[in-house]
């Protein structure tokens, strides 16, 4: 029996893609026939999201969650929006939850990938709540499992830009400053479907001799990952994306709620952290990279340690926790609840 279910998420230039990307890969891991609902900014939205049936609810009420006639309730925003987890929680139905912040969240299921613990601390989350919080619950598509780091003998450097004014900011100053004084072979950028003022960027990239490729899919951004020296990416998804393919990385959190995560991995070992100032100074982003570049064994390292945290397994391990809500088979701490 397909199951209706109703998906809050915004996918646009501001909030990014990566939430949609991320949902979308579940919705085509788990075994449960669904139809989704999206409810939310569907700029861009990717896969089957894309021919997803779409509603706008101005105020979250049961009365609106009953015209919808949802069977469940899926939510992947930043904290940032201030989604009403309380009354999410009394709609009667059960409540999932994709969170990398932790905080006032309230679902049956909350899923946290975040490596580090301070970002999983749920004080409102009700006895009962299933946690799955970790690494090993990284929603990394599966393109990403397939291919492995190559290591190649030419020094090529793969950049990947997310969304938002400052990480576009970024993109336009490093392609000012390529190649960093560095002798570099081949360098391409990807960037997002999103990226605002693409005409401009492209000739100043072409000048450069650099190649841009725009809203690539899985495969191909698995396949540029594995035969590049170094990617040089902003901070989000596309950072356990490269850990699993087992690249060596750079990574610039782009935004403050990036910061703590870049940080827990830099200190493991598996990145080097840029940090969210120091990511726009130049010359400390040539630094990072030369010595990455010129560093076999410390490149080598950080691909082994990045692939021990990410096997790129766990949007499978998610999906069958979301067939288990679906079917009933985890007990509600939500639905049914008093309004």
């Amino acid at each position: 029996m397909t199951k209706r279910l109703l998906i809050r998420i915004d996918s646009g230039f501001d909030v990014g893609h990566g939430h949609a990307v991320r949902v979308d890969g579940l919705l085509q891991s788990i075994e449960t026939p669904v139809q989704p609902v999206v409810w939310g900014d569907t700029t861009n939205l990717p896969g089957t999201l894309s021919g997803a049936e779409t509603i706008e609810i101005k105020n979250l009420h049961p009365t609106d969650i009953t015209a919808v006639r949802a069977d469940a309730l899926l939510v992947d925003l930043p904290q940032r929006a201030n989604f009403p987890w309380a009354l999410a929680s009394r709609l009667g139905i059960p409540v999932i939850a994709i969170d990398d912040e932790g905080g006032d969240v309230e679902a049956d299921l909350i899923v946290n990938p975040a490596a580090f613990d301070g970002s999983c601390r749920y004080r409102r989350a009700a006895p009962g709540t299933r946690f799955l919080r970790g690494p090993r619950y990284a929603l990394v598509r599966p393109a990403f499992s397939v291919r492995s780091w190559r290591a190649p003998l030419k020094k090529q450097i793969l950049i990947v830009v997310g969304s938002g004014e400052r990480a576009a900011g970024w993109a336009r100053k490093l392609l000012a400053a390529f190649p960093f004084g560095l002798q570099i072979d081949d360098c391409r950028i990807v960037v997002g479907a999103a990226f605002p003022d693409i005409g401009a960027f492209l000739v100043s990239a072409r000048a450069a001799g650099i190649e841009v490729l725009q809203g690539i899919d899985a495969l191909q951004l698995a396949e540029l990952m594995a035969n590049a020296s170094v990617a040089l990416v902003t901070g989000g998804m596309v950072v356990p994306e490269a850990l699993t393919v087992g690249v060596p990385v750079i990574a610039f959190p782009q935004v403050e709620s990036l910061v703590p995560e870049m940080q827990w991995l830099g200190s493991y070992g598996c990145i080097a952290d840029l940090g969210f100032e120091r990511g726009m100074d130049m010359d400390a982003v040539g630094h990072d990279l030369a010595e990455l570049i010129e560093d076999k064994d410390l490149a080598m390292r950080q691909s082994m340690l990045g692939r021990r945290l990410f096997d790129g397994s766990g949007m499978q391990r998610v999906a069958s926790a979301i067939d288990d809500v679906l079917a009933g088979r985890i007990a509600s701490v939500t639905a049914g609840a008093a309004v």
